[in-house]
């Protein structure tokens, strides 16, 4: 996903909290769960594009 651990750290956590709340039996922590994963997706994409520009931008 990027080179930097603490992004990758920051994304280990925010999905080990995702996958608590998804096998939670909760309707309510699911739904958490939900919203957590489009944010996570989301937010994963935003990075990857800020990341591929900045090398590219770096390289001229």
């Amino acid at each position: 996903m990027c080179d930097s651990k603490v992004v990758s750290i920051l994304f280990l956590v925010f999905y080990a909290v995702l996958l608590y709340f998804s096998f939670n039996n909760d309707m309510q922590a699911q739904m958490i769960a939900m919203r957590m994963m489009g944010i996570g997706m989301f937010s994963e994409s935003v990075w990857g594009v800020y990341a591929s520009y900045r090398k590219h931008h770096h390289k001229k």
